[in-house]
């Protein structure tokens, strides 16, 4: 019996539930897409999460919106020192009948619901914590002898404040073992800020609305368990839990020296579970191994510890799980291999077969430049030396150098570099204009946009910056794996004719990079550009033409129609157009360059019939001179 099609048709139906439910939460709880995405996973399937962050960034207004978009019934504790096992379980009161006899009656406590918000979880005494282990794991808890049956399904979703020590009471291992996944919930920036001011200060306020029901979650939790699971994703699952463990001969060195204890076979439990949700979230039918090192972070961080050594270091936990993660992506699931050349060469060849190949491409380009530390330097405090400059009025004499002072007759200063991480965001144009290509021989607009950009990308990620896209499509993120994000997010093209730029969630004093043929109105460059420098956000605008596009070779009757087919001209000298065509396209270069110029920016145009190489090195350069 083959139930695939079913399963198919099951799945798409769900996608769009969860498109809704999405939708709905986001009303309420503006832009952390991240944070729904790993609360709607950790539903998903069945598990509970441990929201981590500061006071006052929604945590509450999350988990009624929840209770509400997903159907459930909802209750809350504030947990407190003070507060007793009974105050969450319920007790056995003595009640007397109108006929005088007595009775025992149990009075259900408030983790008799569907989904419990435990509100500052490590407020509460252990005691008191202790009592919810049974019913996170057993989904049952036990009061006076007799175990009772929690309502399904049942969540367990608790905060904590991270910066809250006294008066507090750490999570046991174990306890913290049975949360799916730990949620970071960070502070929101400046443009959602805003949107959450005039969203929540006015007179009304957007409402949430129910979009499953307990059964159909249900439903959705069974439906996530039938997905496929390729061999490669639990290789990898496997790889990645055992590489944590200290005692594991797959653990590195670094794992040995620093890891105090790893997670255990639990961890592995939820990351098959959790890769799936993202999958499901995601709109595709079986996960990959890209959903692997997402979700690595969130349900391995709060199952591992560092040892006393790595944190009197400041190891981070958070950067080793990077690392390692990224370190077995290169090295592929299963372990090592023969290092033999014909292995090395069939196993390259097959793990190029899997790549995307605009990623091929980008990787051999981005090759072709010699990768060094990217322009970040700055004077300030830091180990290595910058520069020597003459000394200005309000310098210490403390960072006079007087030996390279005494070779001339002027005093000069040593400075030293400080260097920072810098955050880059990428608009790439994939609308139906960049699908050109006046002849076969060349390259599409749109595919050599891509190449550069993402060739841009892997230096500036491999040189430590954070790279995504604008419109909070993607946010900036180190690491291999943000690589291949962005390659799966420029393999998809846009209907449109012409697309506008988007400068929304723009971090504060950040790079950006503009690619397009910038033919379409200008009004909204003008309007990106100018939100951009008012966030202090400076960069390049690359436009990429087609060598037709500038030297207009057309003669006689010519029909023009746009790739999207929107627009179309028929002529029957288009000769007597090329003057008139050739002036506005300067006009538009000359007017591009001004706004640049205006903003902070930099211009620069590339022909598809040059070297792609040569893009690359100038849009590099220009993104250190810019500093």
């Amino acid at each position: 019996m083959n139930d695939a099609p079913d399963l198919v048709a099951d799945i798409e139906a769900l996608e769009q539930k969860l498109a809704l439910a999405r939708a709905s939460i986001t009303k309420r709880f503006i832009g952390q897409e991240r944070v729904v995405d790993l609360t709607l996973s950790a539903l998903l399937c069945g598990g509970h999460a441990l929201l981590i962050g500061l006071p006052g960034l929604g945590k509450t207004r999350l988990v009624e919106t929840l209770s509400t978009v997903m159907g459930l019934h909802g209750n809350r504790i504030q947990f407190t020192p003070d507060l007793m096992p009974a105050d969450i379980l319920g007790s056995e009161v003595l009640e007397t009948s109108e006929d005088g006899r007595r009775a025992f009656k149990f009075i259900e406590g408030p983790i008799f619901c569907q989904l419990l918000m435990a509100d500052k979880i490590n407020r509460a005494s252990p005691r008191t914590q202790s009592a919810l282990l049974q019913a996170m794991q057993e989904k049952q808890v036990t009061v006076a002898g007799e175990n009772r049956v929690l309502t399904a399904p049942f969540h367990v979703l608790a905060t904590q404040n991270p910066i809250e020590q006294e008066g507090t009471y750490p999570l046991p291992e174990a306890q913290l073992d049975r949360f799916l996944v730990q949620i970071d919930v960070l502070y929101p920036d400046r443009d959602t800020e805003r949107d959450i001011l005039l969203a929540t200060t006015g007179v009304a306020e957007e409402e949430a609305h129910g979009v499953f029901t307990a059964e159909e979650l249900i439903a959705a939790q069974t439906l996530l368990r039938r997905m496929p699971v390729g061999e490669s994703v639990m290789e990898m699952i496997l790889d990645l839990v055992r590489a944590f463990r200290p005692e594991e001969a797959e653990a590195s060195d670094l794992v040995r020296e620093n890891v105090a204890w790893g997670p255990g076979p639990r961890a592995a439990q939820a990351l098959m579970l959790t890769v799936r949700a993202r999958a499901l979230l995601d709109g595709r039918l079986a996960p990959s191994v890209e959903d692997v090192l997402d979700m690595a972070r969130p349900v391995l961080s709060h199952r591992m510890a560092l040892n006393f050594a790595a944190r009197a270091r400041g190891m981070s936990l958070s950067a080793l799980i990077d690392d390692t993660a990224a370190g077995l992506m290169r090295s592929g699931p299963g372990g090592c291999v023969s290092q033999t050349p014909a292995h090395l060469r069939a196993r390259s060849e097959a793990e190029a077969a899997t790549l995307p190949p605009l990623l091929a491409k980008a990787e051999q380009l981005a090759g072709t430049v010699l990768l060094g530390e990217h322009g970040r330097r700055r004077a300030g405090m830091g180990d290595d030396f910058w520069q020597y400059r003459p000394a200005q009025p309000g310098d210490r004499r403390r960072s006079i150098d007087w030996r390279r002072s005494a070779r001339s007759d002027g005093t000069y200063v040593r400075e030293r570099e400080w260097q920072i991480a810098q955050s880059v965001m990428l608009w790439v144009d994939q609308a139906a204009s960049m699908r050109f290509a006046s002849t076969k021989d060349l390259p599409e607009k749109g595919d050599r946009a891509r190449l550069i950009a993402l060739a841009a990308s892997i230096l500036m990620i491999r040189g430590g910056e954070r790279v995504g896209l604008t419109g909070g499509v993607l946010p900036p993120r180190r690491g291999e794996a943000q690589i291949l994000r962005l390659a799966d997010a420029f393999s998809t093209d846009q209907p449109e004719d012409y697309a506008e730029p988007e400068a929304r969630l723009m971090l504060p004093h950040a790079r950006a990079i503009f690619v397009s043929d910038f033919l379409a109105d200008p009004a909204p460059v003008e309007a990106a550009l100018t939100k951009a420098a008012d966030r202090g956000v400076r960069g390049v605008l690359l436009q990429v033409l087609d060598p037709s596009e500038e030297a207009f070779p057309f003669r006689g009757r010519t029909i023009f129609e746009s790739v999207g087919k929107s627009v179309r001209h028929d002529t029957l000298k288009a000769s007597e157009l090329r003057d008139r065509y050739l002036a506005r396209l300067a006009e538009r270069k000359d007017w591009l360059s001004r706004i640049a110029r205006v903003t902070g920016w930099q211009y620069h145009v590339h022909h598809t019939d040059h070297s792609a190489h040569a893009a690359l090195l100038w849009l590099y350069r220009a993104m250190e001179v810019g500093q």
